[in-house]
């Protein structure tokens, strides 16, 4: 169980998460955070809820990997090269992780198990405190105060909080003379 929020602005996109390992019922540590639930690599910051294994691999092939382009279109064609070769290295993994995948100035939530793919045009949340953090977001709080919210509310999401951004490049705007 876990939280995942992420929030975009005009100049940012931040991805927060929990410290929650339902595997263990333990407070994971930071390390394990960015290695499993939260990574930052390759031009991407992707966020994670779900299996723990199918998570680690995602965080491997994201090392050479990258969706092309930005859009809901490449993200699936992403997740589906991500399924292939995972099915090559175990033909019986299970695919149930939802993430949330920021780059290029946008953030996208996908479903591995159904291919569905959303852009997220300002917030979203995945896991077990999903509902709560939402709320927060919302609201106007940033993805670490949404994190924060959810864990104080459910009792499978654990403080500290770790996150990451990455900012988001100013548009030019051609004017006319």
């Amino acid at each position: 169980m876990t939280v995942v929020a992420a929030r975009k602005t005009d100049t940012e996109i931040t991805i927060a998460a929990d410290s929650m390992f339902s595997y263990t019922n333990l407070i994971a540590t930071p390390l394990e955070i960015d290695a499993v639930k939260l990574f930052r690599h390759n031009g991407l910051i992707i966020g994670a809820s779900g299996d723990s294994g199918e998570i680690n691999q995602m965080r491997l092939f994201s090392r050479n990997h990258k969706p092309v382009p930005a859009t809901p279109d490449g993200v699936a064609v992403f997740i589906d090269e991500f399924r292939s070769w995972l099915k090559k290295k175990d033909c019986e993994a299970e695919f149930s992780a939802s993430y949330l995948i920021a780059f290029d100035g946008k953030c996208f939530r996908t479903y591995t198990r159904t291919y569905d793919v959303f852009e997220v045009p300002e917030f979203a949340a995945i896991g077990a405190g999903e509902h709560f953090a939402v709320t927060a977001l919302h609201l106007g709080k940033s993805a670490v105060e949404a994190v924060e919210a959810a864990c104080a509310l459910n009792p499978w999401c654990r403080l500290p909080v770790s996150f990451f951004s990455m900012p988001i490049a100013p548009t030019s705007r051609m004017g006319s003379a």
